[in-house]
Formats: structure tokens, C-alpha cells, sequence
């Protein structure tokens, strides 16, 4: 059997841009399915993880199976497991529920909305009430519960809860009547079920805002007579509340359109952006992430199948658009009145999750998880294929299987361009095999990275993380790596170059590549990032005879210009 190493080709004449040293990282899962779904960080470093998975009640007779996982966790700051959260546990098993959210508060409070299935009337835990449906938790750091609050009934999924200056605002969708309170009562919308010939009861939005003990201070409800989709909020400092969604969301009868909506502190709506219209069931852009920056300006990370066309842009798909895959975008509104701004594309194409629905846009498509740094944003995102980043060209690990590889970006928030940081990609166990992007926390020293993977093991830095099911399923994983100025001369290395072609590849004694100026050096590194060679290139043309089959980094240089090429070794 061949062995096969990929090696990444940088050629420059300076030294590493950024220094990035793995802290610590790890998974959670089984032999089922499991799904990354929330990451906060508290104050003192520590991490709590929310997932969700496919096996939620798994019961052998009478005994509780401990292959079910309990969804919430809490990892230390040095990365060990402190708490898992199992209050469902009973001595015949437990109910089946999922983790939709959660938030902090700054004593490091948990809130999380959790939805409960496979229960006909209300349980308790350690004296607290929870019921069928939705419902918020309030769970201190030693993952007990401090109160529970009804929300929505089992047919009321899709959620957000937000916390900011002693408030929370729950958000969300809900199919027929709605009670938070005595008072505060709803009926959602009926709508023409061109089809069939009558009328459904359709799914509208609602907004409740709570305080830390969980009293309910105010609710509203509103939406559009066809279905309406939550699928992310934001929340600025003044309670300002920023979510995108679908709406009319029917196959026939309407067309359905995608927003961003502004909602005060008192829970007025102050404008609502449509962002795409469907027309002839085509051109609508499935936005999956919002991100409100310090700089005020609202950054909105969604995909198109088609052609999207609106008053204020158009959206085309990526080159290599072909079959049911998705091109990602990022929009920058302005947050004060919803102005449209400008647009970034990647012009890479992922697949959607096997298991999904476009009834579950967040979970179906591939995300883009931001952050900010500095005055620019973070993305964490995922690609297929070849990607050109500026002067950076990158592929994914397998091309066969639509194979996604993990990327994190830089944008450049004063030319609204990508620059590329690093990606992260293992060894698939099967042809379907893809990872999936989940939420990056940065601070002043530290990136958190989360995520879905199937790969095994998932490298990340040169450090492996193990996939746990042993069959090709979805494991989390999550990450602390300190990035000492991490973006220490990426400038330079963004600065134009002719492209350059390396040939043949994969290869195993020489390598030979093509470009128009003349190379000064090549730098080899590792996957690990450590360099152990440099190379003089003659006529053009790399030895590599020395290198054992592995994967390798090349770093081609000329006057402070760089452009890196990933290549395969092989035995």
C-alpha cells in the first residue's frame, strides 16, 4: 500500500508571520451522532460545551445506558472535563431532549434552552419544575439547577436566548398558542394550505424578556400568515436585539424571503432588511450566522444555491458551483438602520449535513462562526476544493465525497477582504466524511475553537483529535490555542505574487513548479509548523529526495512576498 503526505509549499523571505502554540483540545461523542451546538467562555477560562446528539434516548430495558450523552458540559481551563450536566438521569433511563442555546451572565450563570421530548406531563429535578417543550434552565457552575421556566410546547423548536445588563430575551418560533404568563397570551397566524384545500395553524415569532430570577417582564409575538424560521440573534449593548430569519415560508403558494430584524429593549421592532426574495422557488440567500462588531456594523454569513438578486446587490455562485452545493457569502449592514454595505464570497462550494433539513437552515448548512480581533473579524468556516485567499491557494484534503476542511479566516474589515490564518483537516473514515465549523471565542491572548468532525484524527497544529465512534459518525471537538501575534505580517504575505504551479502531485523525489518571477528561497515545514528545511531552487526545481511520505508546508518567497502550496509525498 502507498503512503501519501501532503505537503504544504510556502516560498517567502521572512520568517513565521505568527506563532500559534495548541493549549489544549478534546471531543465528546460516541458511536452516535453527536453535534456541536453552543460554546461559551467563562471568566476564568473555562469552557462550557452544549451538544446535541442522534441518539438522545437510549435505554436498555431498565438501565441507563451510559452511551447517551447529556448535552452540557463544563471544561476547566487547562482542558479537563469538570461536569457533565445529567439531571435528566432516572433509574429507568431519561427523557429525550436536546440543547438549542445557551448564554452567560457575568457571575458565569448558565442559561440554556432546552427542549424536552418523550414526556406527557411536567418531572422535576432537585425540586424544579420542567415541562414537555421548551424550556430555560438556569444552572449555576457547579452545573446544578437554580430555576426553571416554562416556555413553548413540543412543536416549538427553533430558539435563541441573549443576555445583556441583568436581562434575558428568549426568541423564537411557535405553532399554535403560546402562554409565558397569565397575561401574556398568543396565537400564531393561520395560513392557506393551497394544496389541500384549507387552513393550517402557521409558526410565528416571539420574543420574551426575563430577569436573572427569571420573571417574565415583557412578550410580544408577531410574523406573516405563511410559516415563519428563526435561525440566529445578536444582542449590541444598548438590548438592541438583532435576528435573521425566513419568512413565508411555504413551497407554492407564496414566496418566501429572508430578513435581519432590529427589536428594541422594549421589544418594539425598529426595521426589518429583506435580504433575498424567492422567485420561481429559486434565488433566496439562507443566512446562518449574525455577528453585531464593536465597530457597530452587522455581518451576516449565509449561502445561495442560485443566483440571488435584490435592490441593494446580486449574488452569483462560486465558478466551480455544480450539483447541490452551497456558495458562501458574508454581508456588512449598517446596524442603526439596516443599510446594505458591502460583500465578500469565497469562491469555494460546501455541501449540506446529511442528516439536516432546510427546515433547520443553522444545522443543514455549512456556518460561519465570527468573532472579533482587534479591528478585524474572525470567521471560522469550512471550504471544499481548491480556494484561492488572496495569494494563498489551499485544497481540501479529498476532493471525492465533497470533503470539507476547516478554515479560519481573517477579514480585513478596511477592504473587506479574507485573509487566510490556518485549516484544519484529518484523515476521512469513509467517503462521506466532512467536518463542520462551530463557534470561536477570541480574547485579548486566546482563540476557542469548536466544532463537528468526522475525520479521525482531526489535526489541528500538528496535535490529533480522535474521533470516538469508531464508524465514520460526528464527534465535537474544542480547542484553546494562544496566538501569540498571530497576524503579525499578513499583510505581507497577502501582498501580490504571480500565482505558481507545482508539478507533479502528488511527488517523491523532486518537485518542479512554474512562475513568472524568480524564487529566492523555499522554507519546508512540518505540519506541526516546525521548519527543517530551506531550499535554493535551481531552474526550478525542488529536491525533496530527503523528505520522508508525509504532510509538509512550502513557503515560496521573494522580496518579503509569499505564496504557500499544499502538496502530496508518497512512498
Amino acid at each position: 500500500m502507498k503512503k501519501i503526505t501532503i505537503l504544504l509549499i510556502f516560498v517567502c523571505l521572512i520568517d513565521n508571520t505568527f506563532s500559534q502554540e495548541f493549549m489544549f483540545g478534546g471531543n465528546i461523542g460516541n458511536w452516535v451522532h453527536d453535534w456541536a451546538v453552543d460554546m461559551d467562555k467563562t471568566s476564568d477560562g473555562s469552557l462550557i460545551m452544549s451538544t446535541d446528539n442522534q441518539a438522545r434516548y437510549w435505554t436498555t430495558g431498565v438501565t441507563y445506558s451510559p452511551d447517551t450523552f447529556y448535552g452540557l458540559y463544563k471544561i476547566d481551563k487547562t482542558g479537563r472535563l469538570e461536569w457533565s450536566f445529567d439531571f435528566f438521569r432516572t433509574s429507568w433511563g431519561h427523557h429525550e431532549y436536546s440543547i438549542v442555546q445557551t448564554t452567560l451572565d457575568e457571575n458565569d450563570n448558565i442559561y440554556s434552552l432546552i427542549h424536552v421530548y418523550q414526556l406527557d406531563k411536567p418531572d422535576s429535578i432537585d425540586g424544579h419544575t420542567y415541562y414537555p417543550g421548551l424550556n430555560l434552565f438556569k444552572i449555576n457552575q457547579q452545573g446544578k439547577v437554580v430555576w426553571i421556566k416554562k416556555i413553548g410546547s413540543t412543536e416549538d423548536n427553533e430558539a435563541s436566548v441573549l443576555y445583556k445588563n441583568e436581562h434575558l430575551y428568549v426568541l423564537g418560533t411557535y405553532k399554535g398558542d403560546l402562554a409565558l404568563s397569565d397575561n401574556k397570551k398568543f396565537s400564531s397566524n393561520s395560513y392557506y394550505q393551497c394544496f389541500e384545500w384549507l387552513y393550517e395553524q402557521g409558526t410565528d415569532y416571539f420574543i420574551g424578556k426575563y430577569d436573572t430570577d427569571g420573571n417574565l417582564l415583557n412578550a410580544v409575538s408577531f410574523g406573516e400568515d405563511y410559516p415563519d424560521l428563526l435561525i440566529d440573534a445578536t444582542i449590541d449593548n444598548d438590548e438592541n436585539i438583532y435576528f435573521i430569519g425566513v419568512s413565508d415560508y411555504f413551497v407554492g403558494c407564496v414566496n418566501s424571503y429572508s430578513h435581519i430584524t432590529k427589536v428594541d429593549k422594549d421589544l418594539n421592532i425598529l426595521w426589518k432588511k429583506v435580504t433575498s426574495k424567492e422567485v420561481a422557488y429559486e434565488g433566496l440567500f439562507y443566512s446562518t450566522n449574525i455577528h453585531i462588531s464593536k465597530n457597530n456594523k452587522l455581518y451576516v454569513w449565509g449561502n445561495i444555491y442560485k443566483k440571488v438578486t435584490s435592490a441593494d446587490y446580486t449574488l452569483n455562485p462560486s465558478d466551480d458551483f455544480t450539483g447541490y452545493l452551497y456558495s458562501p457569502f458574508l454581508l456588512e449592514f449598517n446596524s442603526t438602520d439596516g443599510q446594505f454595505k458591502r460583500k465578500m464570497n469565497l469562491n469555494t462550494r460546501t455541501s449540506y449535513f446529511t442528516y439536516g433539513t432546510l427546515d433547520n437552515i443553522k444545522k443543514y448548512m455549512v456556518n460561519g462562526y465570527m468573532d472579533d480581533y482587534g479591528n478585524d473579524l474572525l470567521v471560522h468556516t469550512a471550504y471544499t476544493g481548491d480556494l484561492n485567499i488572496g495569494d494563498t491557494t489551499i485544497t481540501s484534503t479529498y476532493h471525492s465525497g465533497y470533503h470539507h476542511n476547516l478554515l479560519l479566516l481573517k477579514v480585513d474589515l478596511e477592504n473587506f477582504k479574507p485573509k487566510f490564518i490556518s485549516e484544519f483537516y484529518g484523515s476521512k473514515f469513509q467517503s462521506y466524511s466532512e467536518d463542520f465549523p462551530g463557534k470561536v471565542i477570541t480574547d485579548n491572548k486566546s482563540l476557542y475553537i469548536s466544532g463537528t468532525f468526522s475525520d479521525t484524527p482531526l489535526k489541528i497544529l500538528g496535535n490529533d483529535i480522535n474521533n470516538n465512534s469508531g464508524n465514520g459518525c460526528y464527534d465535537v471537538f474544542y480547542t484553546k490555542l494562544e496566538m501569540n501575534s498571530v497576524f503579525t505580517g499578513i499583510d505581507e504575505i497577502q501582498q501580490n505574487i504571480n500565482n505558481i504551479d507545482v508539478y507533479p502531485n502528488p511527488c517523491n523525489t523532486f518537485l518542479k513548479y512554474r512562475c513568472n518571477e524568480k524564487i529566492d528561497e523555499i522554507k519546508i515545514y512540518n505540519m506541526i509548523g516546525s521548519l527543517i528545511g530551506v531550499r535554493t531552487p535551481i531552474i526550478n526545481i525542488v529536491d525533496i529526495n530527503n523528505l520522508a511520505s508525509g504532510s509538509y508546508s512550502l513557503l515560496f518567497c521573494k522580496n518579503k512576498r509569499v505564496i504557500y502550496k499544499k502538496i502530496i509525498i508518497k512512498e
